[in-house]
């Protein structure tokens, strides 16, 4: 990595880090992910990076080419695919694995959350049949596939610009394809910090806290790093890449529907999120396939030249 290029990288990582914690502590101020700015403040401290990156070619001169926008459809049908219906298939298989696991907590009519949300209906003066909650969960798991990611997109771009479409690049210039991903995914984890701190994805209630979360947050960002870097290295472009973090943030979730309790009172380590250890087996699996893929094609190169 020449000079420019390491100051380059230096200030995108210092800029993002910087104005994303700095939101986060506004955040964390004012009631953290049970205050009534919740959404708004995630939504824009997931937006940083593609301004850290923009932010970043400004300031060093080096100008807005390749910014990994396009989507080069051509030859990458595959693989826009594999972002949307692989992933969706591999957290499909993480839930089902979760439950398979713990079987006397899978419950295929929902009758937990069709309960909660009744109750939560009728607390604000709504009178819902439990079938036509029931049927609204059903639409809702199964358009989830459809149009989950839709509703992420705006995370994703804002992360997969940054992260995949800046980072990655850099470090790849710099580093073998290994070191880049487990790097890659340490800096994508160790953002995540003041979020962990308050409770995103395992809660705040476990020993030890927030340290054993910071970890496993390292650790599933490693793993989905290593499926969204090779989709925006394969394609040349960070779509395929928020579509696929879009799937996993939008319909990541899904198992908790069929949960027979309250989600909160599971060791949330486990799953029933992808974020959890067992329900993540299907994106670890994915994450296998990528680095397999990302491997060969790295030594092809190598033996040509």
């Amino acid at each position: 990595m020449e000079a420019m290029e390491r100051k380059r990288f230096s200030i995108f990582i210092m800029f993002t880090f910087a104005v994303t914690w700095g939101v986060e502590l506004l955040l964390a101020l004012n009631g953290g992910l049970s205050g009534n700015l919740a959404q708004v403040g995630i939504i824009v401290a997931m937006l940083i990076p593609a301004v850290g990156n923009l932010f970043t070619r400004k300031v060093t001169a080096e100008g807005f080419g390749n910014l990994y926008l396009r989507p080069n459809f051509r030859g990458n049908i595959r693989w826009y695919l594999l972002a949307w219906l692989g992933t969706t298939a591999a957290v499909v298989i993480g839930c089902a694995l979760y439950f398979l696991l713990n079987p006397s907590l899978f419950d295929p009519n929902m009758d937990y959350y069709v309960g909660a949300y009744q109750e939560l209906y009728a607390q604000h003066g709504m009178d819902y049949t439990t079938a036509e909650i029931r049927e609204a969960l059903i639409l809702q798991v199964t358009g989830g596939i459809l149009f989950g990611p839709f509703l992420s997109l705006p995370k994703g771009f804002g992360l997969e610009l940054g992260f995949r479409g800046y980072m990655m690049p850099k470090l790849m210039d710099r580093f073998s394809v290994r070191t880049s991903l487990l790097l890659g995914g340490l800096i994508w984890g160790v953002w995540f910090a003041p979020l962990i701190g308050m409770g995103l994805y395992y809660g705040t209630d476990y020993p030890l806290f927030p340290i054993p979360g910071l970890l496993a947050i390292i650790l599933f960002c490693m793993i989905v790093g290593i499926i969204l870097s090779f989709l925006t290295w394969k394609t040349k472009s960070c779509i395929p890449a928020v579509i696929a973090y879009a799937v996993i943030d939008g319909y990541g979730s899904i198992g908790m529907y069929f949960c027979s309790q309250d989600v909160n009172t599971l060791n949330l380590f486990l799953g029933p999120s992808v974020a959890g250890f067992f329900a993540a087996a299907g994106l670890v699996l994915l994450a296998l396939l990528c680095l397999y893929l990302f491997s060969r094609e790295n030594d092809a190169k190598r033996a040509d030249r």
